[in-house]
This record gives C-alpha cells, structure tokens and sequence, in this order.
C-alpha cells in the first residue's frame, strides 16, 4: 500500500487530467485489491491473533482467560472482516489508555467497518469525478478557444479600420 501512496502522491503533482487518468488505471485496481482484502470475513485464527495483540498492548489490565474468551465469543458474533478487525486493534492499541471493554472493541470495529465501506465508496466515485474534471477541463479549453477567436476577430476588424 506504500507503494499505491507514493504513486498517489505523484498523480496529485500531475501536470494534465490526462496524466492523472493513466496513473489512475494504475492505482485503482490496486486499491480495489487492497479493499477486496480488507473486506475479507476475518478467520477465527485470525480473530484470536489479532485480539490476543489487542489484550497483550495492555499487561497492566488484569485480562484474565474469561475476558479472552467472552471478548473472541462477542466479536466473532459480529462477523467482522480482517480488515475491520485489523484497523480496530490498531487504533485501540494508539488510542486507549487502557484495556478496552468487549463494547469498546466491537464499537472500534464497527467504526473500521464504516472506514473501508467508505474507502470503498469513495473509490468507486473516482472515474466519475475524472470524468467530470476532464469535462470541465475541456469546457474551459473551449471558452478560452473562443475567446482568444473574439480577441483575434477583434484585432482584426481594428487594423481594417486603421486603413
């Protein structure tokens, strides 16, 4: 994903919509991957791992084998994905001060839920917004074609008279 920032960032510093548009053909197919991944239903290993991560950020909160075992038992009825699970953790580890309750969890990954939907979302609005630029960019060249035409015609009629 790195890699896809790096590449974003180069796009924004383009010169041209069209230059935009190639690297665009580029990015979103990996972004899509990214997403794809993302939404992925998160497997139990994965749920013990990623939660068993969570519990030991916080040595001092007394989690003892019941609370491991309600916490897993309450996120795995939500059906979460990787990702969603992934960004919770994270956050949660960045974040609390200390060990977070089940409620906390599964709120955190609800909200990571709604911030790969929107990613998703937001992705699919790119070819719609680059289409809509590249029409304003050509709605813009074409007022200027005009006008540079008037300024010209107008020059013109300004030497017939002269002579």
């Amino acid at each position: 994903m790195r890699a896809s920032k790096k590449h974003l960032t180069a796009l924004l510093e383009s010169k041209s919509i069209e230059e935009v548009e190639r690297g665009i053909k580029d990015l979103l197919p990996a972004i899509a991957r990214v997403i794809a991944a993302a939404k992925r239903p998160a497997s139990e290993s994965e749920l013990g791992r990623e939660l068993a991560m969570l519990v030991a950020a916080f040595p001092h909160g007394k989690a003892d084998v019941g609370f491991s075992a309600v916490l897993i038992r309450y996120v795995a009825d939500m059906r979460p994905s990787i990702g969603a699970v992934m960004l919770a953790r994270r956050h949660l580890i960045l974040s609390a001060k200390f060990l977070p309750a089940v409620s906390e969890v599964r709120e955190a990954i609800k909200n990571a839920t709604y911030k790969i939907i929107g990613l998703e979302w937001e992705a699919s609005r790119v070819p719609k917004h680059l289409a809509r630029l590249k029409e304003q960019q050509r709605h813009a060249e074409e007022e200027k074609r005009k006008k540079e035409e008037r300024e010209r015609k107008e020059l013109e009629l300004k030497r017939e008279r002269r002579y």
